[in-house]
């Protein structure tokens, strides 16, 4: 492949990836959102709000998506972020 052809499709490729990051990012605002809903939800109940079987089924659920594309410790390390900004988003009254 020329040259100015790598670089256009360098260029593509990279507006593809940011347009992904920008869907992950507003994603993550939506379940930021509704954890803090959640959050409300187990004050009202009285459940607390570490739920680790909760977390475990998580995990264990995203690992089967991946499974075979991503490495399980990429994906054990995304859904434990993800958990532990949701507990800290539930905590806080909305």
């Amino acid at each position: 492949m020329p040259k100015d052809q790598s670089k256009k499709r360098l260029e593509t490729l990279r507006d593809e990836i940011r347009g992904i990051d920008d869907e992950i990012i507003r994603l993550v605002v939506k379940r930021m959102d509704i954890a803090q809903g959640i959050g409300a939800a187990k004050r009202a109940a009285g459940v607390a709000i570490l739920d680790a079987e909760r977390e475990a089924f998580n995990r264990k659920h995203s690992k089967e998506i991946a499974a075979g594309v991503l490495p399980g410790a990429l994906v054990d390390e995304l859904t434990d972020l993800l958990a532990k900004w949701a507990r800290d988003a539930q905590a806080k009254p909305k």
